[in-house]
């Protein structure tokens, strides 16, 4: 996944598999941040994020970064780049990353139960599509609203469960129900 900001940063996004929890073997990384605590025996998810800045000022500065979740999660639509910050959905924990120093502001735990899928900018905040819940944050990870429903949120066939078209977001849960949203979350149609 690449996302780029026009100004100054590019952003990419993987899964290192050969994290090893608490081992001196690991790649070096300019940060590594944990969601939670974990054991030696604990099933993590590594994303790797490699920040690149371009500006006029200097030579491209590359920084990189781990943030240590569990092992569910999607490294494709899981970033938004907020200003000088970074939105990074890690399964089910939202991390706010300040690019300049790449010095994590926030973590918090975003979803209850399921893994996150996908994190969209929306109406002035975040959009976070959770497998059960959708789920509208602002810029420091306070929850404005939270919408579910009959099913999970993928569809059997494939095609995007979530959409956004302006100020309403489409969704279509796993037995093929559809739901319209309105900025606030309420169900509209």
């Amino acid at each position: 996944m690449k996302e780029k900001d026009k100004e100054y940063y590019e952003i990419k996004v993987s899964k290192n598999s050969n994290f090893t929890l608490f081992s001196s073997d690991n790649k070096s990384y300019d940060a590594v941040y944990y969601m939670e605590e974990y054991t030696r025996n604990s099933l993590v998810c590594t994303y790797e994020i490699t920040i690149t800045c371009h500006s006029e000022t200097m030579v491209d500065n590359i920084k990189l970064i781990a943030l240590i979740g569990r092992i569910y999660g999607n490294t494709e639509h899981c970033t938004v780049i907020i200003g000088s910050r970074l939105a990074v959905l890690v399964d089910d924990y939202l991390s706010i990353i300040e690019l300049s120093d790449i010095s994590l502001i926030t973590k918090v735990k975003i979803l209850s139960f399921g893994t996150g899928i996908a994190l969209y900018s929306f109406d002035g905040g975040l959009l976070v599509h959770g497998e059960i819940d959708v789920v509208k944050i602002d810029y420091d990870g306070n929850t404005e609203w939270s919408f579910s429903a009959r099913d999970v949120w993928v569809t059997a066939d494939g095609t995007d469960a979530l959409r956004i078209e302006g100020d309403k977001i489409f969704l279509t849960d796993f037995e093929g129900y559809t739901y319209v949203l309105n900025r606030y979350g309420e169900e509209i149609s």
